[in-house]
């Protein structure tokens, strides 16, 4: 070390302390990339610094910490390098996980690590940073076309600190319309997931956190285009994060949300891709609300040109019957997508009420209990409520069967193959000759495909 001075008069004098740094304790990083790792000086404060790179800088600064070894009585703490040196988050031994974080790149980071009693020779930490693009895009769309969002690291843990912004547009669409489907939301508490523009009356921003209380996915939603994705989630101690989301967002010819008591949907000539959502009240004091439909016409080649999940959301299964009249959901939702092809432009009308589902129709489960459902054999209610009190004794189905869902709400099940191959097939006669007669015939449809762009 040298001290140099000038410019003193003959008499004056000043004063200073000095303190020797331990050997590989106290670091600073001046590029745009850079690490950091800690080794011995048990019972020293060390420190790390990553000065401000650029101050009109938009950029991030990602920091990451995949190498802990703490002892009792070590602490870890992370501050904003900004005038106030802004805490930001500690640290311990009893710190289970550690997140990566993001900070603003024009006010840089600093890092004190405070070791308590420890071996000379074990290796604290190894952190690293380096310099990233601000988390926001503007994304123009064709109609028809389909894009994917998802918070940054997906489908691993996203930061803390992050502050996503993306700014959604559509490119001559006629309806200025947009279909957001929820692939995945694994969001903690206190981390928000913002959508603006919804369709849903007079509310325009729906705010959507996920926490451990709640991990199913929401319905789909309409979106009025330009919309905006914000997704934030401030520093905390605690330190929980999920892995985020994805989104898949689509743009529409038309569409339109459907939330009176009963309606009608026409298909319009001059559009090749709509979405309708019929969400009806969910209950009426101890009622369970669903929607009852009817299609004109109501029969339909396999080239149709409408598909409707018995669902909000196009996650939900399709009916592989739309045949006949007064079709029932199993929800107060239903989704509606209209792609027809070149040679399949046929006018449908949809016609929907809703139906209450009083006490004494509901299965166990509260769902609303359809009445071919009872006795027929199947566990149409999820729970073989609809099967209770019947006077033919039936096998219960194993728990790991998942049968799939017909459009009367009916399930397949397997014949042992312990019985003779005569025996079978004059059963499984008898029993088709029953199931034709007291049903529709069922038409299946492919699920419709995302568009990818």
């Amino acid at each position: 070390m040298m001290v140099i001075s000038q410019n003193f008069a003959e008499f004056a004098k000043f004063t200073s302390n000095f303190q020797g740094i331990p050997n590989g304790c106290h670091s600073i990083s001046l590029e745009n990339t850079g690490g950091y790792s800690l080794s011995g000086n048990c019972n020293n404060t060390c420190s790390w610094a990553i000065p401000s790179m650029d101050n009109n800088s938009k950029d991030i600064l990602s920091l990451k910490i995949p190498f802990l070894n703490l002892f009792a009585g070590d602490e870890i703490s992370l501050f904003k390098l900004d005038e106030q040196v802004t805490p930001l988050a500690t640290i311990t031994a009893k710190t289970q996980f550690v997140p990566s974080f993001n900070l603003p790149a024009k006010t840089g980071a600093y890092l004190s690590v405070a070791r308590g009693n420890c071996l000379r020779n074990d290796t604290a930490l190894i952190a690293r940073f380096e310099i990233i693009p601000v988390c926001e895009k503007e994304i123009t769309q064709a109609p028809r076309k389909n894009t994917v969002v998802s918070s940054p690291n997906f489908p691993d843990s996203y930061p803390l600190g992050v502050d996503c912004n993306w700014n959604i547009s559509t490119m001559g669409s006629k309806s200025n319309l947009h279909l957001i489907t929820f692939n995945h939301l694994n969001v903690s508490q206190n981390h928000t997931l913002t959508i603006s523009r919804v369709l849903k009356g007079s509310q325009t921003t729906v705010n959507i956190t996920l926490g451990e209380k709640n991990s199913s996915l929401p319905s789909d939603l309409l979106v009025l285009t330009p919309n905006h994705v914000k997704f934030y989630a401030p520093f905390n101690n605690i330190f929980t994060v999920g892995n985020g989301f994805q989104l898949s967002v689509t743009a529409l010819d038309c569409g339109e949300l459907y939330t009176r008591e009963s309606g009608k949907i026409e298909t319009p000539s001059n559009s090749s891709f709509c979405v309708w959502i019929i969400k009806v009240p969910p209950t009426s004091s101890d009622s369970v609300n669903i929607v009852i439909f009817t299609l004109t016409p109501n029969e339909f080649g396999e080239n149709s040109s409408i598909e409707i999940h018995d669902g909000g959301s196009i996650r939900d299964r399709p009916f592989t019957n739309l045949s006949g009249s007064d079709i029932w959901s199993r929800t107060n939702e239903l989704l509606i997508v209209y792609h027809p092809t070149s040679d399949n432009t046929e006018k449908i009308t949809v016609n929907y009420k809703t139906f209450s589902c009083e006490p004494n129709m509901q299965c166990d489960n509260k769902i609303c209990m359809h009445p071919e459902w009872v006795c027929d054999g199947f566990n149409d209610c999820g729970d073989y409520s609809d099967e209770k009190n019947c006077n033919e004794t039936r096998p219960t189905p194993r728990p790991t069967e998942h049968p799939e869902i017909q459009t009367n709400g009916g399930y397949l099940v397997a014949i042992g193959l312990g019985v003779p191959a005569a025996f079978i097939l004059g059963v499984c006669l008898t029993f088709l000759a029953f199931k034709l007669k007291n049903r529709s015939t069922e038409v299946n449809y492919a699920p419709f495909p995302i568009i990818e762009e």
